[in-house]
């Protein structure tokens, strides 16, 4: 199984997109005739551009999801923008490095917290899983480069067991303090006080893949589980 495979895209695509290959047309019903503004470039992986997605999905705004392979990458590089993925594009325009990016939509679309304090506190956690995320990434990358794929499945075993071994670390060193970041959400199901903001996006995508692949070491974080459930039923309509 590809580790950047993304079931909620996937459902999304399936009740409402349209697919050619690797670009991806998220629209909403009441959208379907309105040409999408935004154009997110990663790779064909959820990673740090999960938020944005959801963030835009969310807020019911269209928006082309293009995805690249390993090899596709190597071949567009020279031609993006300072070199990196991922990127937003809209209106002549260019964002770079999926934090900015995931900022300033949550900006826009009235996610990034309610005053400056809550803006910090939510970059914060934010930050958090950047870096969580970043950690994880150095695990992979020189692999990704050696094998030319994404798919960690086709890499040797005694490569995936090594892998295996320090994404479990990482877990033990980050998820207390998601766990701890996430300690409120019981009594109004978000991280915050004041309703939904994008570290809540942050935090319930890095706990799904994560819950994926790894059920066992992050089971006993109810308070990330909890968070991640209240998001999932919040967003298809079941709670």
């Amino acid at each position: 199984m590809d580790i950047f495979y993304i079931p909620w895209i996937a459902e999304l695509i399936a009740n409402g997109g349209t697919s050619d290959e690797n670009q991806f047309v998220i629209v909403s019903n009441e959208l379907e005739e309105i040409k999408p503004k935004y154009r997110l470039i990663f790779f064909d992986g959820k990673g740090i551009l999960e938020v944005s997605r959801m963030i835009l999905a969310y807020s019911g705004v269209p928006f082309i999801d293009i995805r690249l392979s390993y090899r596709q990458w190597l071949s567009k590089i020279d031609d993006i923008s300072y070199k990196l993925v991922p990127i937003l594009q809209f209106d002549d325009k260019i964002i770079c490095q999926g934090t900015a990016i995931a900022r300033y939509l949550a900006r826009i679309y009235g996610l990034s917290g309610k005053n400056l304090f809550e803006e910090a506190q939510v970059d914060s956690v934010m930050d958090i899983v950047k870096s969580f995320i970043d950690e994880m990434k150095v695990s992979f990358i020189f692999y990704f480069q050696k094998f030319k794929t994404f798919d960690i499945d086709l890499f040797v075993p005694e490569i995936r067991a090594s892998i295996q071994e320090q994404i479990l670390k990482y877990i033990q060193k980050y998820m207390p303090l998601l766990e701890s970041v996430c300690s409120n959400n019981y009594s109004h199901g978000f991280i915050f006080t004041s309703g939904l903001t994008f570290a809540d996006f942050a935090v319930a995508s890095i706990f799904e893949t994560l819950e994926e692949f790894y059920p066992e070491s992050v089971e006993s974080y109810e308070n990330v589980k909890h968070l991640n459930w209240f998001q999932r039923c919040h967003a298809d309509g079941s709670c």
